[in-house]
Order: C-alpha cells, then sequence, then structure tokens
C-alpha cells in the first residue's frame, strides 16, 4: 500500500492538432517505406506490411502534432527530408512541441503547481519545457523529470507524487512519432510505427480530496519478471531512439499477469481494469487470462481504438475517459507493462467531490 493517502484528478489533456485515421497513416507508412526501398525489394516488403498491419486492425485514429504525417511531400517535413534524421533533430522537434504544449497548460504563474512531476521516454532536454515554463514565469515551482521508464511510467509518477504533502501535477509528453525510421522494414519495427502515436496530458495530485470527483490510491505494486530483459528495449542511438519488441511479450505476460493481479485487495469480478493497450494482442491476452468482462475494460479499447498507443501517456488518458461514468466507490486496477518485463499496478477508488 501507498504510504499516505493521495487524490488524482483535473485530467486535461493537450490534444494534438493532427487526428489521422488510421488507414490514411498506414498509407503514409507504406509511402515512405517505399521511397527508402530498391524496386526488386517493394513487392515483399507490401505483402509482409499488409499482414503486420491487420493484426492492428482495432486502432481507428492516431494523434501527432507535426504535421509530417499528413502529406508526402518529403521536402516540407521537419523529420522526413533525409532517410535517416539525427537524434539531435528529433529532439529539437520534441523541444519544440513540448515547449509549446507548456505554454498552453500554463498561461500564468498563478496557474503553477507547487511542484511538476515530468515524465517522458521520448525526449530528453536540458532544461526541459517544464523547467524553461517555471522560469520564463519567474515562479518558485519544483519541477522534477521522470525519464525513460516506459509504457508503464504513469504508475511509479503516482507513487512517487503520494510521498508529498503539497500538490504535485503530473505532465506527460510522449512523442512516439519523432523516432519513426521508414525504411527500417524488420517485422517488430513496423509493427511499432503501426501502433504507436503522440499523447500529452496533465492532471493533479493532492492529499486533499478535491471539490470534484477523483481517484483516491489505495495500492501499488510492481514485479519485474525474470529472464525477460532482451524482450522489450528502449535505447537511444544516433538516430533517434531505438525500440526492440519481441513477439513472445504478450505470451509472457500473459502467463504472468493473474498471479500478479492477485496482490491487488479486491474482488476480481467486480473490479474496472485500466489496461495499457500496448497492443491489441496484449489487451486480449490479459482479458482472456483474468476472465474480464467487456465492461470491466471499455475504456482500455475505447483508447486503443481512438488514440493508439501513447506510450506512458495511455494510461492517464484511460483514466480521463473512465472517471467521470464510474459509479462512486467503484475500484480500478490499472496494469501496464515495459522493459524489464516490468508488471506495474496500481489500485484505485472513485471518490465524489469534497
Amino acid at each position: 500500500s501507498l504510504s499516505r493517502v493521495s487524490y488524482l484528478s483535473e485530467f486535461a489533456a493537450d490534444e494534438a492538432p493532427y487526428r489521422s485515421p488510421q488507414s490514411a497513416l498506414l498509407d503514409w507508412l507504406r509511402s515512405a517505406h517505399a521511397r527508402t526501398l530498391e524496386p526488386s525489394a517493394q513487392v515483399a516488403f507490401h505483402r509482409v506490411f499488409d499482414r503486420v498491419m491487420k493484426g492492428l486492425g482495432e486502432i481507428q485514429f492516431r494523434s501527432h502534432y507535426s504535421s509530417d504525417f499528413t502529406h508526402s511531400d518529403w521536402e516540407k517535413t521537419e523529420l522526413f527530408k533525409e532517410a535517416t534524421a539525427s537524434i539531435e533533430k528529433r529532439l529539437a522537434v520534441f523541444d519544440r512541441y513540448t515547449s509549446e504544449a507548456f505554454g498552453r497548460w500554463y498561461k500564468s504563474s498563478p496557474e503553477l503547481p507547487p511542484e511538476i512531476l515530468h515524465v517522458t521516454c521520448t525526449g530528453y532536454i536540458a532544461p526541459n519545457a517544464a523547467e524553461k515554463r517555471v522560469s520564463q514565469l519567474e515562479s518558485s515551482t519544483r519541477v522534477t523529470p521522470l525519464y525513460h521508464s516506459g509504457c508503464f511510467a504513469a504508475i511509479p509518477a503516482v507513487r512517487e507524487a503520494s510521498f508529498r504533502q503539497h500538490v504535485v501535477d503530473i505532465c506527460h509528453t510522449e512523442m512516439c512519432s519523432v523516432h519513426f525510421r521508414p525504411g527500417n522494414c524488420e517485422l517488430d519495427q513496423m509493427v511499432i510505427q503501426g501502433l504507436f502515436a503522440d499523447g500529452f496530458i496533465r492532471y493533479r495530485s493532492s492529499t486533499e480530496r478535491p471539490q470534484d470527483p477523483s481517484f483516491r490510491v489505495l495500492q501499488y505494486e510492481q514485479h519485474i519478471l525474470p529472464g525477460t530483459s532482451s524482450l522489450m528495449t528502449w535505447q537511444p542511438g544516433s538516430h533517434g531512439f531505438e525500440m526492440r519488441l519481441s513477439r513472445e511479450v504478450p505470451e509472457w505476460i500473459g502467463k504472468s499477469v493473474s498471479e500478479f493481479v492477485a496482490r491487488f485487495d479486491c474482488e476480481r469480478s467486480k473490479t474496472y481494469f485500466a489496461i495499457h493497450p500496448g497492443g491489441p494482442r496484449i489487451v486480449d491476452t490479459v482479458c482472456e487470462q483474468l476472465k474480464l468482462e467487456g465492461w470491466q475494460y471499455a475504456a482500455s479499447k475505447k483508447v486503443l481504438r481512438e488514440y493508439g498507443n501513447m506510450s506512458s501517456a495511455t494510461l492517464p488518458f484511460i483514466w480521463r475517459e473512465m472517471l467521470p461514468s464510474l459509479p462512486e466507490g467503484a475500484q480500478v486496477v490499472s496494469l501496464a507493462f515495459g522493459p524489464g518485463l516490468t508488471l506495474s499496478g496500481l489500485r484505485v477508488q472513485k471518490e465524489g467531490g469534497a
């Protein structure tokens, strides 16, 4: 259990300006890959590409901050003029869009909380966007970066915030798209490019019960599966961050998730679940192993369908979706997975306003 009572509320997504149908994004990816391939390799590529993307058929939309993904005029793109952009260029694009988002979130000094936890695994700049905004507004707000935990990072961020005696804003800025590298046609890379998207969201952690509905944080759990460290990796490289994703990941999660969920003090059949949609197979495997009914995980499926995988921002998007509609007193177990392989979980309870 967590060290003290804390509440999560005021979920506010910064909606990315470019929201595209998955079909249009897959056409863009096909065109971007074909641009880099020899004619003799294109027939085999298209055959494999179609098979891989069929497995991502549940996703209907994904969002991006850069207009690069809305057209194929490569000379007018930020990242794809050359076949492979440098990591410096990619991080500069990340820094610009995240700085703009903090400007929208905090227009004046009184809007800043005592502390901001800045969560991301897709871009690191020092000073970061939160620190620059605090400096611009001449505020005494403390900024704590929480970087590179991957898709499960929202859960340790909530745990970290629970140790504070003051109000904390947790801000996620994930631009997975800045690391796309068309031309890399390995199977796991095609899955990654067809699955991940951008997502920025902030929410508030406080020890005082808010006036509006909130989630009361009850329990935190984490477990690293032995012998699985090579199945999912996320490493900085000279041309962007590089992810490796084994096809064995859903199987390993499926074998372990029931025992992991047994750690939570809840009645499984009456509990809602916020499952990080690392991909359709992961959600389906978890739900099958836990024998969940549709109402228990509907929000996870909806966020996957409408946004794709936004790395650490995805669970907060699911929490934002669930909070208004849940009955007071309902409990939610959140599950997320990342490099390690790490299983991370959080149990919360819906509370009405104070």
